[in-house]
């Protein structure tokens, strides 16, 4: 409803003067541009999911990948230290065939010496020597196995960055983990400047609506053509009021109609010639009527209410931002009369500026 200290002016029913016309479509596009900020806002708030979104998968990558690496990083300590005791393993049994193959050439010289006596150990002695080849050919084959298995440790450890902190070879970057992990700040840092523009805008959609606000608010004195379209509604609806009977029931049935009817209307309400509301507020929520309770019974000492009882005709509040909506509105009221120009009750009604405009 209007404020306490709301202007009032007398409303006119004729055509449109130019001058009129002109503050319309000035109004008209100055509220479209105020229609900018909460677009922004919202917009912003979209930009801020995403990003907040982008920000946690980024986080959520990171901490999968450091853990994966700390796991590489432990495999290829523990893969390394395996290839040095096979190492060690494998050089000692390569010691014992090669004494082996000098005991047996020995052993083969004292069996040639003794003749027939040493034939039978020379059977002995040539299978050791064939034992030797074989065990130094098998260390050869398991070193080699060993060396590739240390190159692949090497290149594990290569791409973790386990092996140095210098770049890869013939690479122009760190290691592959590190890369990756670097792509993904770069994940985090946009989204962090994401986050940055959506603050940014929603600030500029503020600043948009504030500004349109403050001129429809600062021309609000002035009665746009929309002020008489809304003094020949309610004129139209207390002409229907007057024509029956004067009754709670009755009176709430037809607002609904014209509340339903003309949807730039937000909300009507009906007093008795004393001020008391005698009707709930039927508000038009969703483009049908909705019963809401009075917010007080007693309206006889609110400017618009008396101001309607001295008028003639219906009566229209300077422009003004709802607490209800947070929209720019205005509230129009009129006097119903009884056969001898006595006040039966005061119609009210708060009209949605934009909507009234774009209609």
């Amino acid at each position: 409803m209007a404020p306490t200290r709301a202007r009032f002016s007398t409303v006119p029913t004729d055509d449109e003067s130019p001058s009129t016309a002109q503050l319309d479509r000035v109004a008209a596009a100055a509220v479209h541009l105020g229609t900018l900020g909460p677009r922004l806002a919202r917009m912003s708030e979209e930009m801020a999911a995403q990003a907040r979104d982008q920000a946690a998968r980024a986080k959520a990558v990171a901490d999968n990948m450091e853990v994966l690496t700390a796991q590489l990083d432990d495999a290829t300590r523990n893969l390394r230290r395996s290839s040095g005791d096979v190492e060690r393993a494998i050089a000692t049994v390569s010691r014992i065939a090669q004494q082996t193959r000098i005991l047996a050439i020995n052993a083969s010289i004292e069996a040639a010496r003794a003749g027939e006596h040493g034939k039978p150990f020379g059977v002995v002695v040539e299978e050791v020597q064939q034992l030797a080849v074989r065990a130094g050919t098998t260390t050869e084959e398991i070193e080699q196995r060993v060396q590739e298995m240390r190159g692949s440790i090497t290149r594990v450890a290569t791409m973790t960055g386990s092996e140095s902190s210098e770049p890869v070879a013939g690479s122009g970057r760190t290691s592959t983990v590190a890369f990756a992990n670097a792509q993904v700040q770069g994940m985090a840092d946009s989204a962090g400047r994401q986050l940055a523009s959506a603050d940014t805008l929603k600030v500029m959609g503020t600043d948009v609506k504030t500004a349109t606000d403050a001129l429809l608010l600062g021309v609000g004195r002035f009665r746009f053509a929309v002020h008489a379209r809304a003094a020949r509604e309610m004129a139209a609806l207390l002409a229907v009021l007057a024509s029956g009977r004067f009754h709670k029931d009755r009176i709430e049935h037809e607002l609904e109609r014209w509340i339903e009817a003309h949807r730039h209307f937000e909300l009507a309400y009906f007093t008795d010639g004393s001020g008391r509301q005698i009707t709930d507020n039927i508000a038009l929520v969703d483009g049908l009527a909705r019963h809401e309770p009075g917010i007080r019974s007693d309206w006889s000492s609110r400017p618009w209410f008396r101001n309607a009882g001295a008028s003639p005709a219906p009566i229209s509040t300077d422009l003004y931002v709802s607490t209800a909506t947070g929209e720019l509105c205005f509230t129009t009221s009129a006097a119903l009369r009884d056969e001898h120009g006595a006040v039966r009750g005061v119609l009210a009604a708060d009209v949605n500026f934009q909507r009234i405009l774009d209609r």
